[in-house]
């Protein structure tokens, strides 16, 4: 495996995707990236995979459920 892509991305232009997104959604539109919090996720680049992963039951956001990624090491909501 390849090593993951650290987030965020640096912005050069607000109006201008990064060069590395672009890359990653013409190479690897589903890609191992790293958190801040040093968390590895799976990030989705390609608008058509973006929606068919969100009408999928298999994916959730909430964030409550064990295991889930943040992005700092910071808990920003209250514990179960």
């Amino acid at each position: 495996m390849t090593a993951t892509t650290p987030l965020p991305l640096a912005r050069t232009c607000p109006f201008a995707p990064v060069p590395e997104h672009v890359r990653l959604r013409q190479e690897e539109p589903v890609a191992r990236v790293t958190l801040p919090s040093g968390s590895q996720v799976w990030a989705i680049t390609r608008h058509e995979d973006v929606r068919a992963m969100l009408a999928s039951p298999h994916f959730s956001a909430n964030r409550t459920r064990p295991g889930i990624p943040h992005m700092s090491t910071a808990r920003t909501h209250a514990e179960p």
